[in-house]
């Protein structure tokens, strides 16, 4: 769901493949495919704010560079630590 409506209220519909939320007009905020599992997620890079998309991105891409300068334990620590281009989805398992 977009970032601007997070703190709103929002219906949501589920059906066996698909995950949709509105808002209370009705409109159509979010349709994300329904994955099933523990720790599963389907987010949209466009629902989150571009400045901490951004900035996020560079910091992680940043800090991996910096850990492969420091050897290879180092970088593999980081890489366990963060394994994916995309951490601010590590955010939801805080």
């Amino acid at each position: 769901m977009p970032f601007i409506y997070v703190g709103q209220s929002v219906r949501v519909r589920l059906s066996e493949k698909i995950v949709e939320v509105f808002n209370d007009d009705g409109q159509a905020l979010a349709a994300h495919s329904r994955l099933h599992g523990t720790g599963k997620f389907s987010t949209f890079d466009a629902h989150y704010p571009e400045h901490k998309l951004s900035v996020a991105r560079f910091e992680i891409r940043y800090g991996k560079e910096q850990a492969k300068k420091l050897g290879a334990n180092v970088e593999k620590l980081v890489e366990q630590l963060v394994p994916t281009e995309y951490p601010l989805r590590l955010l939801r398992h805080a």
